[in-house]
């Protein structure tokens, strides 16, 4: 994909740099716990997952959230240090 400035490209956007910065939203290089789980659609959900990490001293390195199909449940993707 090119990147334009005022009609003159000036840059390109390749398959790679987006890979490198999906492995960056993930946390692909950090050494963590990463964990995918289906959640309820409902609200509440994401809050009760996340403070019951956090209150047990876990530091997140990365989110993911996944709609699936609706109604079916939702995936969350979390990654963590202890």
């Amino acid at each position: 994909m090119a990147v334009m400035n005022n009609g003159w490209v000036t840059g390109m956007i390749t398959e790679t740099d987006l890979f490198k910065i999906f492995l960056e939203l993930v946390g692909a290089h950090d050494k963590a716990l990463r964990v995918t789980a289906a959640i309820e659609n409902k609200p509440g959900q994401f809050p009760m997952i996340t403070n019951a990490i956090a209150g047990a001293g876990g530091n997140f390195v990365s989110f993911g959230f996944f709609p699936g199909q609706i109604p079916a449940p939702r995936f969350l993707h979390l990654k963590w240090k202890a």
